[in-house]
């Protein structure tokens, strides 16, 4: 184990701690009440100050003094803390959504909610389905349900595993902690997004009471948030080399393994996201003795949204023998940056995508009980147990394809955007789309978990040692996404032109903030009824999920290639010591962790199309031929652990730790079967033989608080991956479900993405900074630094190399100011369509203004992406353009009342 040279040398460190203390003057602190910004700052320092392990904290106040609209984006400007608006395949959004520490994925951070697991899910079809992780949804948290959150970035043996780089524990609001018997909080405000503009309601309300001996409270809360999205948008949705077969290559020998775009598409993405939910809790604190503790928690997101998207098809102009042969061409980093391509019968250069998905959405809630007795003075026991549960569907996908007739086409994005050329057909009217297809979709997916947790700690005088701690936990965890697809194909019948499913054309100010001369931009939109309408006249997509289910409860329509079934039972215990000193603290244990999984894998048999498969046992499909492999895995992780903080001086903190962490492999990751999108030949699959990610961690930090909310603190860490996730292409030979359509079976050669166990290491450096600077001015500032990389080179998911964020702020008896900048340099973001996608660099501008009226009310302004930076996404280098993502401005405007 190599944390074992670390632990046979814990003892000369505590030796070494305890003749050092002694020397240490201790020095009364004298203590300043302060209010507003200020004490949310200094509650946050003394968080930070007090806990053991290396942790950084955001208070409530804190978020409600930023332009915060759930946690996450207040989690941004902690230092070394990253966040991004999407979960995979969706792209880039104006809210944020995932969170990440020290440059790795979301799904190496651990999420708890006082203390405990929680589920959420994802509103995206694609992230129900294809790209299944183990991170968090934060848009279903809003900002006003929090006293504070913790970062971990050091681990400690009594915090539940999953977090290799660190955990989030979101502290919610109890009934007890507030000051007065009685509260009532009131917010409302009108929110407009500058893109869409429209102005949508945000209400939050807060109910609590507690009796004058403090002994029993009840707490109720309320949210409802609507916001109305537009994004807008240029696709590069994948890319492929050309084969030396190829006709472009066999003409043009230097084309030979140079990359194309496959598909090259003006995105306009509308949304309405109504998130409504509500939390209650209720304390009983009958005596000193003991305190019971229940809350529950329901968040809903509404995400109707549709998805309209007109591309250059660069798939069907370049790939095969007897596809296209441009007539000119410009390459540049082993990238076909431009090409002209003469009209070619059978080749139509425009596929227009209008994809409606109008009552998506995501939900998540839990029910969590805690218990603390203490039967003497000198023994703590606790216990937690509860159960919670997250979800998306997309009940109702109902999609649109057209494409138009042969033309001459051309294309050139050497400037990073897009120009497009068809030459003799009016692209801006809908009835140049014809030969059509059309598909609808239902795709459910949930995880939840059962957890029950058992903990005592024994006060102890035996020297160093403060007191023991132990305790074990149990969960089951389920995760299981399913998906029917009612794809139809209209054949050589009477079909439908796009006259049929469009009424409107996009805006006429789309993607102004990137827009080219030559870019697609007046091209026709998806009309949902209209479309609705032509899939039901057709074959309902509906019934796939109702009608008869072959032998294993599913129907014809259900799509194998997209069920993932993942249920796993763990069982941890720990046992942990609190070491203390005159001017020295700290703890040292170890962590034991059993996983036992259960994989469901449907695994593509021998393809057919028909009644019957070919080989007894496999599943009849409509996309072919299916059997379900079961995976039984069980494996132990042991995770040692020790933390140490010094008090150098009476203002100054130098801590060290080091652990073993590790974190399950994500859900599509183990049991995800080969998924295909026929329109470019690409897929990706699943390894149920993944093993954990695996690292051992080292931190050192120096924090000094030289005065009020004032503190400077640098830390240091290393990951030493010894096991990590990572994924390759493969191919793989698969029925073509678009060449197939209603007829004979076809075969393509598909590239495969699917994950494989590697190793790696993460390294950096932290800098934060706060002083408040005079006459109610103030600064906050902090950079990270992070780099780390794969064994062999490859990039780690999440890791970027610089984090910035610096805020000023101004506040007094009557206002409350900030501006605040944050700044990430480019990272990886995934594997989307079997290529590496970056997220490139980008910094944004918000800002908060509050003016207190009178003690119980006051009026607030907030604003995000003031300047409405362009997100931007590249493949493997930036010659390779993946998305642009125009969101707009947020702004903000409200009253809040307190009682």
């Amino acid at each position: 184990m190599k944390l074992r040279a670390v632990f046979a040398g814990s003892a000369s460190v505590l030796a070494l701690a305890s003749l050092v203390a002694p020397a240490l003057a201790q020095e009364a602190m004298e203590t300043v009440v302060v209010t507003g910004m200020r004490a949310s700052l200094q509650r946050a320092m003394d968080i930070k100050r007090d806990t053991t392990a290396i942790v950084d904290a955001v208070s409530a106040e804190d978020i409600g003094k930023f332009p915060d609209k759930n946690v996450a984006d207040a989690l941004q400007r902690v230092p070394g803390v990253n966040t991004v608006s999407a979960a995979s395949g969706e792209g880039g959004f104006d809210e944020n959504d995932r969170v990440s520490i020290r440059g790795t994925s979301p799904s190496l951070t651990q999420t708890l909610v006082n203390g405990h697991a929680v589920s959420t899910g994802d509103w995206f079809i694609l992230d129900q389905y294809q790209d299944i992780g183990r991170s968090v949804s934060y848009s279903l948290f809003p900002a006003e349900i929090v006293s504070s959150v913790k970062v971990y970035k050091s681990q400690q043996a009594d915090l539940v595993e999953g977090g290799v780089a660190g955990a989030v524990d979101i502290i919610t609001r109890k009934p007890l902690d507030f000051d007065k018997t009685f509260t009532v909080e009131v917010s409302a405000e009108a929110a407009y997004t500058t893109l869409r503009g429209d102005t949508t309601p945000q209400f939050n309300g807060l109910l609590a009471w507690k009796n004058d001996t403090n002994s029993f409270g009840v707490m109720l809360q309320g949210f409802y948030e609507q916001r109305n999205i537009r994004r807008d948008g240029q696709e590069f949705l994948g890319y492929a080399k050309f084969d030396p077969t190829d006709a472009a290559a066999v003409s043009h020998p230097d084309l030979a393994g140079v990359y194309y775009p496959t598909l090259i598409g003006s995105a306009y993405f509308e949304q309405e996201r109504i998130r409504q939910g509500g939390s209650f809790a209720a304390q009983f604190r009958p005596s000193n003795a003991l305190e019971i503790t229940f809350d529950a928690f329901y968040s809903h997101m509404g995400a109707s949204n549709k998805n309209n998207n007109y591309m250059f098809w660069g798939s069907k102009e370049f790939g095969g023998a007897t596809a296209n042969v441009p007539s000119s061409y410009k390459v540049v980093n082993n990238t076909l940056v431009s090409a002209s391509l003469p009209q070619m019968a059978g080749i139509s250069p425009i596929v227009a995508d209008f994809i409606m998905r109008p009552h998506s959405m995501s939900d998540a809630y839990y029910f969590n009980g805690d218990v603390t007795y203490n039967p003497t003075d000198d023994l703590t026991i606790k216990v937690k147990a509860g159960y919670t549960r997250g979800a998306g569907t997309t009940p109702e996908q109902a999609a649109w394809e057209g494409m138009t007739a042969p033309a001459p086409a051309s294309y050139d994005f050497s400037s990073g955007v897009a120009a497009v050329s068809v030459t003799g057909l009016d692209l801006s009217k809908p009835g140049t789309l014809t030969n059509d297809w059309a598909w609808g979709a239902v795709s459910k997916a949930y995880d939840r978990e059962y957890y029950f947790e058992f903990d005592a700690e024994q006060k102890l005088d035996a020297g160093p040692i403060q007191s023991v701690k132990a305790g074990f936990r149990y969960a089951d965890h389920h995760h299981k996404s399913d998906i029917w697809d009612g794809g139809v194909s209209y054949g050589p019948g009477p079909g439908y032109t796009g006259d049929a499913v469009s009424t409107s054309n996009y805006p006429s100010d789309f993607a102004d903030a990137f827009k080219i001369a030559g870019m697609l931009t007046n091209v026709p939109q998806g009309d949902v009824a209209k479309i609705v309408d032509v899939l039901s006249t057709q074959k309902s997509w509906r019934s796939y999920t109702q009608s008869a289910a072959d032998i294993n409860g599913r129907a014809s329509r259900y799509m194998w290639s997209g069920a993932t079934d993942v249920g796993e039972q763990d069982v941890a215990g720990y046992v942990m010591a609190n070491l203390g000193g005159d001017r020295w603290k700290g703890n040292i244990g170890v962590r034991i962790v059993n996983t036992q999984e259960t994989i469901y894998q449907p695994v593509n048999g021998t393809a057919a199309v028909g009644s019957t498969c070919p080989v007894t046992g496999d599943i009849y499909s409509d996309f072919g031929c299916y059997h379900l492999n079961k995976i039984d895995k069980e494996y132990w992780d042991v995770l040692p652990s020790a933390n140490i903080s010094i008090n150098v001086t009476e203002d100054q903190v130098l801590r060290f730790a080091a652990a073993e962490t590790m974190a399950r492999p994500d859900y599509s990751a183990l049991g995800g079967a080969v998924n295909l999108t026929d329109l470019t030949h690409v897929g990706s699959g699943g390894n149920p033989n993944l093993k954990p990610v695996k690292s051992a961690n080292y931190d050192v930090s120096w924090e000094w608080y030289y005065g009020p909310q004032s503190m400077i603190s640098v830390s240091v860490f290393y990951m030493d991956l010894s096991s990590y996730v990572t994924k390759g292409i493969t191919k793989g030979t698969y029925l073509d479900m678009l060449k197939t359509g209603q007829g004979a079976p076809v075969y393509s050669v598909y590239d495969i993405t699917a994950p494989f166990n590697t190793s790696g290491h993460d390294e950096g450096y932290e800098i934060a900074w706060t002083q408040p600077i005079w006459g109610g001015f103030g600064i906050i500032a902090n950079y990270a630094y992070t780099s780390g990389a794969e064994t062999g080179g490859g990039s780690l998911v999440g890791n970027t190399k610089n984090t910035v964020n610096a805020s000023a702020y101004f506040e007094n008896e009557w206002l409350s100011a900030r501006l605040a900048y944050g700044y990430v340099s480019s990272s990886l973001v995934g594997m989307d369509r079997s290529a590496a996608e970056y997220q490139n660099a980008y910094g944004k501008l918000d800002a908060s203004v509050n003016v207190t009226v009178t003690d119980n009310l006051t009026l607030t302004f907030n604003g995000l992406n003031l300047t409405n930076q362009t997100l931007k996404y590249y493949a493997n280098n930036a010659t390779m353009p993946r998305a642009l993502y125009s969101n707009g401005s947020q702004l903000y405007a409200g009253v809040r009342f307190k009682y």
